[in-house]
């Protein structure tokens, strides 16, 4: 379902747009909902809670709700327009843009919680997040220190 694929990347922004106020505890409930599949997909809602992402989805397809189009923004679009600060992403500071980009990375070791993951020259703690059958040598997207899904 594009809907739910789309919201295991955006729902780790969620936390960010509460404390920032954009959005209240009552919609993040209503998110979480949705995404753990207790209340059915509200399209509408979703375009609105997360507006910064669908516009840039618009532009690449009419079809926006498809996971293939979803996947090109989540891998290359998003982290695009967080470099260029564009499109929302303009109130960023240096840390918030490493947190905000998907990243790619190698999974080097398995905990209970959570994995430890090769970034480049780094070695991160990265939540499980929606991925808790990783092994190490996969390969794992990340987005705000979760995995979101397992290459």
């Amino acid at each position: 379902m594009p809907e739910i694929y789309f919201l295991r990347y955006a729902r780790p922004c969620a936390d960010f747009m509460l404390q920032r106020g954009e959005i209240n505890c009552s919609e993040l409930s209503k998110i979480d909902c949705m995404l753990y599949e207790k209340i059915s997909v509200d399209r509408e809602f979703i375009e609105r809670i997360f507006y910064r992402a669908i516009l840039p989805l618009k532009k690449i397809s009419k079809n926006y709700w498809n996971i293939n189009t979803i996947k090109q923004y989540f891998h290359v679009v998003h982290n695009e327009l967080i470099d260029s600060c564009s499109e929302g992403f303009e109130h960023l500071t240096g840390f918030q843009k490493e947190l905000c980009r998907v990243h790619e990375g190698i999974v080097k070791s398995v905990n209970k919680d959570y994995y430890e993951v090769s970034c480049g020259n780094e070695t991160e703690k990265v939540l499980k997040g929606w991925v808790n059958d990783a092994k190490p040598d996969d390969i794992v997207f990340i987005h705000y220190a979760m995995a979101v899904e397992k290459k």
